[in-house]
């Protein structure tokens, strides 16, 4: 037991010094791409399958930072690509080779995309307004009890 308790904070330690690098934020972002196209594979290329990449690039967006979209998209786009003429069952789940159905869900990602990014600029600029609010705020507050207005 004593054996686990040291590895789980030695794992808490690890985590605590690399939580919010890009580093780790770029190797998480291509982690739930790769983990959606291992989703998609194992259920032959069913359409629900593909809305995990829909839900994983959602998700990224929490962050707030449209560069850990990039790992994502290029993989999603690579693999389409790339999977979608080498062995098409696996991603579309048929056989039959369409040339345009790799570049509709490319489409799709990149729609989704451009609109979380336009989400996440319109937060940066509501955080930006906030804290000069924030500080305006602190400004007046501060003149008021220099004055002694407020007690």
């Amino acid at each position: 037991m004593t054996h686990l308790r040291a590895a789980s904070s030695k794992d808490n330690l690890a985590l605590s010094r690399w939580a919010g690098k890009l580093n780790t934020l770029l190797a998480f972002s291509s982690a739930q791409a790769m983990f959606s196209f291992l989703l998609i594979h194992l259920m032959a290329g069913k359409n629900e399958a593909h809305f995990h990449v829909f839900f994983s690039i959602a998700l990224l967006a929490a962050y707030r930072d449209r560069t850990v979209f990039v790992p994502a998209v290029v993989l999603v786009e690579l693999n389409h690509l790339v999977r979608g003429y080498v062995w098409p069952y696996s991603v579309f789940g048929s056989d039959a080779i369409n040339s345009w159905r790799p570049f509709e869900h490319v489409a799709g990602v990149m729609f989704e995309v451009v609109c979380l990014s336009f989400t996440i600029k319109q937060s940066h600029r509501q955080a930006i307004d906030v804290a000069h609010l924030n500080c305006f705020l602190a400004v007046v507050l501060a003149k008021m009890l220099l004055l002694g207005s407020v007690r």
